[in-house]
């Protein structure tokens, strides 16, 4: 990782999928030779940006934060490492990044795209994704900014669960199912992520997944879009 003035400062973040533990971050330079299994992982690289941090959460989550001290090109770019068989997803509207499995399920996703100026003024900014090159980019808006708009910073939030748990109360003929929302799941709640959120609440529910019906599902919808909040 480079300090203030160097380019390109490098941080790499390791995300096992589901079951193989929390999310391990490391410095690029302090990784070597570490055997890492590319069949259950999703790495990132970070390039750009004159300063580079990762910063882990709880509940197995973290941030990416990338600054940018002055003009120039503000992307960043993330080079991912996973299976061949996972795929990555920049869902539309600016709702994130989704990136599944061969079966089409979640494994880890990233909040929607974020970044603001030395004053705390948001910026416009986007995700996109180059499959050749396995490479996810953040790009931030230039136009207007002034010199005393910077540094400008991006922080990208990463996350594996949307739910610590899911259970149900209650009997067959009366029952509430209960879904307790991480706090990375609180920020990755667009429109376009609810089939995720509905998959991952059914999973958790087990042997009791077709308690979750339509009318469930309708009330957990309306949550999800009306209330800003899910579970």
């Amino acid at each position: 990782m480079s300090g203030p003035g160097g380019r390109d400062a490098e941080v790499e973040a390791f995300l096992p999928v589901p079951g193989q533990g929390g999310i391990v971050v490391r410095r690029v330079d302090d990784l070597g030779d570490q055997d890492l299994d590319d069949r259950a992982s999703v790495r990132l690289r970070k390039k750009g940006g004159e300063m580079a941090a990762a910063v882990e959460r709880p509940g197995g989550e973290m941030q990416l934060l990338s600054q940018f001290n002055g003009p120039g090109d503000l992307e960043t770019e993330y080079k991912i490492s996973m299976p061949k068989s996972f795929r990555v997803e920049v869902l539309p509207g600016n709702q994130g990044v989704a990136f599944e499995d061969e079966r089409g399920q979640l494994v880890a996703g990233v909040a929607p795209a974020w970044a603001v100026t030395s004053s705390g003024n948001s910026l416009l900014t986007r995700f996109s994704w180059d499959e050749k090159q396995n490479v996810l980019t953040q790009e931030v808006e230039e136009v207007g900014l002034r010199p005393a708009d910077y540094p400008v910073v991006t922080d990208p939030y990463l996350g594996k669960r949307l739910y610590h748990k899911s259970t149900v109360t209650g009997t067959p003929q009366r029952y509430k199912v209960n879904a307790f929302v991480t706090a990375w799941g609180r920020t990755w709640t667009g429109r376009a992520t609810f089939s995720y959120h509905k998959d991952e609440v059914r999973s958790q529910l087990g042997a009791r997944a077709n308690w979750y019906t339509g009318s469930i599902r309708e009330q957990h919808y309306w949550l999800f879009t009306n209330e800003g909040v899910v579970g």
